[in-house]
């Protein structure tokens, strides 16, 4: 059983790359500004096919989705969290290279 003091303090998770062994910014750093649409929904049909905000974005009859850039990030964001590690950091270094470009 944990006291009362020991409940109450925070863990921080820091992830590890597993080749260099670097620590990860955690996701709430990345981001998507000053990214072309295009370039998002090219990214997201390679790598997150299935999510609706990628399939239906151009679709005027899905008035959610329709033109809704601020939904495709936010679902490229909290989808991404989901693709197996070495797909996520592939991810990132695409969304990454192209920021600095």
């Amino acid at each position: 059983m944990l006291k009362k003091s020991e409940a109450s303090q925070s863990i921080q998770v820091i992830l590890l790359d597993s080749n260099s062994k670097k620590e990860i910014a955690p996701s709430s750093a990345h981001n998507l500004d000053g990214l072309p649409v295009t370039f998002l929904l090219k990214v997201g049909k390679k790598y997150l096919a299935g999510t609706d905000a990628v399939r239906y974005y151009y679709k005027a009859s899905e008035t959610e989705y329709y033109k809704n850039r601020s939904l495709l990030e936010k679902s490229l964001l909290e989808e991404s969290k989901n693709l197996p590690q070495d797909l996520q950091k592939e991810f990132w270094d695409i969304i990454t290279a192209n920021q600095k470009a």
